[in-house]
Formats: C-alpha cells, sequence, structure tokens
C-alpha cells in the first residue's frame, strides 16, 4: 500500500515492495503448545536467552490438524495458544523479518557491499601501480646501461 505524504500518496520504494513480498510469503497461524517448552536456550549466552524450540499443533483452513516443531519462549507450557508462521504450503515457518529488522540487513548489506567495491578499487589501484613501477623501474635501467658509460667518462677518472 503507498504511503502518504503531504503532496499526495507516494510509491514505496524497492526495499519496501521487497518487504511486503517477503512478508506476503507468509502468514501467522492460531497454534497451541504440545509440549513445556525448556526454561532456557540451549546456547544460552547470559544475554538473552531468545526463543526455544517446541512442538505446536495448528489447524489449517481445511479442517487439518498439523504437528510441527518451532520457537516459542522459554517456559511455554503445553496447551498455551502461540503464534506460529506458515507458508502459502501449510509448512511452519521463521517469523518474517519486522520493518526495523529488514532495514537493519539492508543497511548491513549495504555496508558490506560498498566494502568491497572499495576493496576491489584499492586492489586493482594497487596492482596497477605496482606494474607501472615495475615497468619504471625497467625502462630506468635500461636508460642506465644506455647512459652510464658516458657518465664515467664524465668523472675524469677511469672507468
Amino acid at each position: 500500500m503507498p504511503s502518504r505524504s503531504r503532496h499526495g500518496p507516494r510509491a514505496p520504494g524497492p526495499f519496501l515492495w521487497h518487504l511486503a513480498a517477503r512478508r506476503a510469503e507468509v502468514h501467522a497461524v492460531p497454534a497451541v503448545a504440545a509440549e513445556d517448552a525448556s526454561k532456557t536456550s540451549p546456547t544460552t549466552t547470559g544475554f538473552d536467552d531468545g526463543p526455544v524450540w517446541a512442538t505446536v499443533r495448528w489447524r489449517t483452513a481445511d479442517g487439518v490438524t498439523h504437528t510441527a516443531r518451532t520457537q516459542v519462549e522459554p517456559g511455554t507450557t503445553a496447551g498455551t495458544r502461540v503464534t506460529a508462521w506458515a507458508d502459502s504450503t501449510g509448512d511452519l515457518v521463521d517469523r518474517p523479518p519486522t520493518a526495523t529488522q529488514a532495514a537493519l540487513e539492508a543497511a548491513g548489506t549495504g555496508v558490506l557491499a560498498a566494502s568491497g567495491a572499495g576493496a576491489l578499487v584499492l586492489t586493482g589501484g594497487w596492482l596497477v601501480r605496482r606494474r607501472a613501477l615495475r615497468r619504471r623501474l625497467a625502462e630506468w635501467d635500461a636508460e642506465w646501461k644506455r647512459v652510464g658509460p658516458q657518465w664515467r667518462d664524465l668523472r675524469g677518472g677511469k672507468g
């Protein structure tokens, strides 16, 4: 949906279209935890426990009950209502990124792409400079071999 500005509707940029397409691929599914989830993540770092894996059950629009594992909050008990995310085939998938997460992902990708392009330009410049320096030194060496004997005679000594 186009956003509005004070000058009328404004078309979203390509980033927002991509984000909208990613979000359209998945939909929220009300589910019920089929088992108690552990209270802490097995990879606890001490900063953020984060979600843990648990089995959930949900029913599709055609009435078929599905069971699969998805991420839930630590300590979720069996029977608790949770939100799972499914794709068009009914398979559980990761939650779509929020606008902030997607913007950070895009910014990180941009920084990496710019850094890579900069490194490529710097490496190319270094290689060209190195080749030019070798060529210049070879030319000076050839010139000195041609002119060097004449300089010995100018010093007045025996060459």
